[in-house]
């Protein structure tokens, strides 16, 4: 299967061996000794699912962070080629229902934490950024011999601009090649540390993966029969739904509490109003007795 057309891996993207390049089988039986070993060893990893963790651009190859397996600890890092790799969808289709299944497929390696990156730029922009600082140093070098050799002699005069512009020339030249070779001290101490995350990360994956003892497997299975079940919400379950608004599919007791409270609203009679009084009541009495 060929890659999609203009594909090209990014660092952190994961991606699948799929075979070794025939121009590098053809320089491994050529050579023999240590290039066929380790052809050997990289034949072992066809199939096996790598990120990777560095593009030199350039044409160069990629270098692929391979897990030997959820049940070891041991990764290495190995260059290929762009036409040896392919991206991880596309060669395991069938990988996001096998996820959701539930199922942990043993090519997928555990979570990497990449390493930081001196440069994005190419290896040939690296090289002549390198060629230039060097050439800085030994100008301003030069330079400053020429302007002691002519304060010492005092043959011909100096210019007072070059006097002048000679402490910034040296000034560049120096933190030319200083800024790099801090931030590679710094990027090299930090992989490091990334480096003791990764091998405790992968620690932790492979004692996950590995059977748990019996206590354990006692204690998670007590735990899987008390936890509760999943209820489902059915539609007969449902007493109110907020998509028919707030005044219909009103429950039957909001109802009868509506009746009951305008039947207590209404007016009432003047016949059934009672006496105001108890005195009112005996004097009415007596109008009738005469």
């Amino acid at each position: 299967e060929k890659p999609p057309p203009a594909w090209r891996p990014a660092v952190g993207e994961q991606v699948v061996i799929t075979q070794l390049d025939a121009r590098r089988l053809k320089e491994a039986r050529r050579r023999g000794g240590r290039y066929a070993d380790e052809l050997t060893s990289l034949g072992r990893v066809v199939g096996s699912v790598g990120t990777v963790i560095s593009d030199d651009r350039d044409d160069l190859p990629f270098r692929v962070s391979i897990s030997l397996g959820s049940r070891t600890r041991d990764s290495f890092d190995a260059f290929f080629a762009l036409s040896e790799l392919r991206p991880l969808p596309s060669y395991f289709p069938e990988t996001p229902t096998t996820m959701r299944n539930g199922a942990n497929p043993a090519a997928v390696p555990p979570l990497r934490e990449l390493p930081v990156r001196f440069s994005t730029a190419p290896p040939g922009q690296l090289t002549a950024a390198g060629a230039l600082g060097a050439a800085n140093l030994l100008a301003v070098a030069y330079l400053g011999q020429l302007l002691r050799a002519a304060r010492v002699s005092g043959g011909y005069a100096i210019p007072a601009a070059l006097n002048a512009i000679y402490p910034p020339l040296l000034l560049y030249a120096i933190g030319f090649v200083a800024v790099p070779a801090i931030r590679a001290v710094y990027v090299r101490r930090r992989n490091r540390r990334i480096d003791v995350r990764n091998r405790i990360r992968s620690a932790w994956a492979a004692a996950l993966a590995s059977p748990p003892a019996g206590a354990l497997r006692r204690k998670l299975q007590a735990a899987r029969r008390l936890r509760p079940g999943l209820k489902e919400v059915r539609e007969n379950d449902l007493a109110f739904r907020s998509s028919d608004g707030s005044g219909k599919g009103a429950p039957p007791l909001l109802d009868d509490f509506d009746r009951r409270l305008a039947a207590l609203e209404k007016p009432v009679d003047e016949s059934d109003k009672p006496p105001s009084s108890p005195g009112s009541y005996r004097s009415g009495r007596r109008r009738d007795q005469q």
